[in-house]
């Protein structure tokens, strides 16, 4: 469908389309007939998403503004919810239904009207408590939450002006520009009521906003706080139990400790190796001058003689070994015992040289020999050997009570490693949630400041009532009528499947369309500013030129009779009337044609139309003397045979007479359907000619006929013309006919 082809149709159905319209129109203009004026007014407030400050703020930061536009769209469903809608159409009740007489800041005579209707009456019997809102409000909710339908449901769940649940669903909340703040917008029949409804509105929303950010931050919160408690907890136990594991052990500091033990034992081992040397030194020299005495001094009695003294000697030394052994690692040594001890020793060791001395006198030989080196060195190997005897004594207990503390303190390592660990988790763990904890807490301040939103312009009394929009209405209900219509007739011309154009029938049917003829007006319906009668001569002109010049390149010329089939797959496709109108021509134009046709189909008007009869025999016929019946019929007296052949699917037809034929002509009507059928006809009819059949169109829409017949003779006016050669583009300058 073009540009021409979408006018025209509008153009055919402008009147209904102008009807529609103008219904439409009148119903909108009937309806809207009471209408009252509104009153508008508009709040807006400030969110503080990007200009705002908060606690978490900084200076470099960069604005999200995905999560900004989130955060608005949030805001605004929040102020538009049923249940922010609810609410506040309960306080708005709750507040005006105490009222007892109109107040100029609340509610005008007008709608002071609207309070005494009988809904709102019976809902005040109900709940009102004279000067108390908040009272009356309780009752509200409770009445709501009633499950058994009520007075209250009935006047809050309607379009009630004030009061009505579906009536604050034309609040508008919008964002201003790309700026953080939002504009309420309302229009009500009471330009106090617009006022104070906002006035709600803005106080609802801000409360529900910070009630639902402190919700959302309390469980977090919640979170934390119970988490670092535990936490606290866990490492309180574990150092408790560190303690008193040092405690029950007496351990001061393990590591220094240790580290002296060890320092101590290293000491101590080097002492008693030392001594161990020292002493098999001593037996070792002792030996060699007792072999070195033995001939000259009587060692046995020398020794028995100093057993007690060796012996009051060794335990001396064992004292003092122990002494200072044991007190070796003591913070304060008992020096004064010590001296003590080692003077006595001393004394015994000068004991000992003066017996030694006095039995060397005694038994001194008779040659005079000096062993008084020799026993000296003796005595002193004597004295050191019971000496090294007492320190070792002293020296492998201590090592024993080394091994002792060694067996201890070695597994006492790897606890205190294991706890002072858990400690450390137990401790980063309660770090990490104390963190987390001041950071929900600085958080929960942050969205708290932020959920602070600001009316930076309070809702202000209207004083004019809004401009009516009744004729906006009324024009577009003129409109929709008129489109509706116009996009209905283009939608059934759209999903129109009959032939209807020339182009679409040689598409659908497959044969090249040669002639087509325009649908006349019915007698009842008033004819356009065409000229039918020149119309039809001219198709049927230009279906004759073609006819002849098909013959003539068949090579049928004056002097030979050129039979013409008429056919049609249907009855009244107006094959017989066409066919008239092309024989009529004919004759006009000097030639003798035969015009054979089924009886009944049409008048005999002429001494050359012949009417022929269909029985049974009819499909076996051969020649025109037998369909006619008469044998004195000659073909050659005629120029021109035009046989008209029965409909394809309603009746058989004689296929050896119709195959003799030098041009058969298929006319279809344009506004039908062309289905299976008449292409399986079509098919099995061309089977049986010379040649493919010519194709006509018949009841086509003038309009279409422009195709093949070009401009049609048409009185347009100057406006029509211009709007013509707009479509069409064309800017020629000429005149169009």
């Amino acid at each position: 469908m073009n540009l021409v082809e979408f006018f025209r149709i509008a153009a055919s159905h402008f009147k209904t389309m102008m009807l529609a319209g103008v219904v439409l129109a009148g119903v909108v203009f009937y309806l809207t007939r009471n209408e009252q004026s509104e009153y508008s007014s508009h709040t807006l407030v400030n969110t503080g998403l990007v200009s705002g400050y908060n606690i978490e703020s900084s200076g470099g930061e960069k604005v999200d503004y995905a999560y900004t536009n989130n955060e608005i769209e949030n805001l605004i469903s929040l102020a538009t919810s049923y249940e922010t809608r609810e609410e506040l159409a309960m306080r708005l009740l709750a507040r005006y239904i105490i009222l007892t007489e109109p107040d100029p800041e609340l509610i005008t005579l007008e709608g002071w009207e609207e309070l005494k209707k009988p809904e709102v009456h019976n809902v005040r019997k109900l709940v009102a408590v004279p000067g108390d809102t908040l009272a009356t409000y309780n009752k509200i909710l409770a009445l709501r939450n009633e499950r058994k339908e009520n007075d209250l449901h009935k006047l809050l769940y309607s379009q009630n002006p004030f009061f009505g649940v579906e009536q604050m669903e034309t609040i508008q909340v919008m964002r201003e520009g790309k700026s953080d703040m939002l504009r309420f917008k309302y229009s009500a029949m009471d330009p106090a009521v617009c006022r104070q409804t906002l006035v709600y509105l803005t106080h609802i929303f801000v409360e529900k906003q910070c009630r639902m950010k402190a919700v959302q931050s309390a469980d977090v919160l919640d979170f934390f706080d119970k988490a670092t408690k535990e936490a606290q907890a866990n490492l309180n136990g574990r150092e408790d139990g560190l303690l008193a594991f040092m405690v029950s052990n007496k351990i001061i500091n393990y590591y220094e400790q240790t580290r002296f033990i060890a320092a101590k034992k290293e000491d101590l081992d080097e002492m008693y190796f030392k001594e161990l040397m020292n002493m098999n030194a001593a037996d070792s020299s002792m030996r060699r001058l007792e072999r070195e005495m033995g001939k000259h001094v009587n060692i046995s009695d020398l020794n028995s003689k100093l057993v007690q003294k060796r012996q009051e000697l060794g335990d001396l030394s064992s004292r003092i070994a122990r002494m200072e052994v044991f007190n070796f690692d003591s913070l304060q040594t008992n020096s004064a015992a010590l001296d003590y001890l080692h003077r006595n020793a001393d004394l015994l060791k000068k004991e000992i040289k003066n017996t030694t001395n006095a039995s060397f006198a005694v038994n001194r030989t008779p040659e005079g020999v000096e062993l008084k080196d020799l026993l000296t060195q003796w005595l002193n190997q004597v004295v050191g050997i019971e000496q090294s005897v007492a320190r070792l004594e002293v020296l492998k207990e201590r090592k024993i009570e080394f091994d002792t503390i060694y067996s201890k303190f070695a597994p006492w390592g790897s606890r205190l490693k294991r706890m002072e660990r858990e400690i450390d988790v137990a401790e980063r763990a309660y770090l990490e949630n104390l963190h987390s904890y001041n950071q929900a807490r600085l958080h929960q301040y942050s969205m708290m400041m932020s959920a602070n939103l600001k009316v930076v312009d309070p809702p202000f009394m209207p004083l004019k009532p809004a401009g009516s929009k009744r004729m906006m209405s009324v024009v577009i209900a003129f409109m929709a009528g008129f489109v509706l219509v116009l996009a209905g007739v283009v939608a059934l011309e759209m999903l129109d499947n009959t032939l209807k154009s020339q182009s679409r029938a040689a598409e659908v049917v497959g044969l090249e369309v040669v002639g087509a003829f325009p649908k006349f007006p019915a007698p009842s319906e008033k004819a356009e500013k065409l000229d039918f009668g020149f119309i039809q001569k001219q198709s049927v002109g230009q279906l004759l030129q073609h006819v002849k010049l098909n013959l003539r390149e068949q090579g049928l010329g004056q002097g030979c009779t050129k039979r013409v089939g008429v056919a049609s797959t249907r009855s009244g496709e107006g094959k017989s009337y066409l066919t008239r109108l092309c024989v009529e021509q004919l004759r006009a134009t000097g030639e003798r044609v035969a015009f054979l046709f089924p009886e009944g189909e049409n008048e005999i008007m002429h001494a050359d139309d012949r009417a022929y009869k269909i029985d049974h025999r009819f499909f076996e016929l051969q020649t025109e003397a037998e369909l006619l019946g008469d044998a004195s019929f000659d073909p050659a007296e005629f120029d021109f045979i035009y046989f008209e052949i029965p409909g394809l699917l309603t009746s058989p037809y004689p296929v050896d007479l119709v195959g003799k034929y030098d041009l058969t002509l298929l006319f279809t009507r344009a506004n039908r359907v062309w289905n299976e059928a008449d292409t399986k006809a079509l098919a099995t009819f061309s089977r049986g000619l010379k040649s493919q059949p010519h194709f006509a169109l018949n009841a086509l829409e003038p309009t279409a006929l422009e195709s093949s017949l070009g401009e049609l003779p048409k009185r347009r006016s100057l406006l029509r013309k211009w709007a013509k050669r707009i479509v069409l583009f064309d800017f020629s300058g000429k005149k169009a006919v």
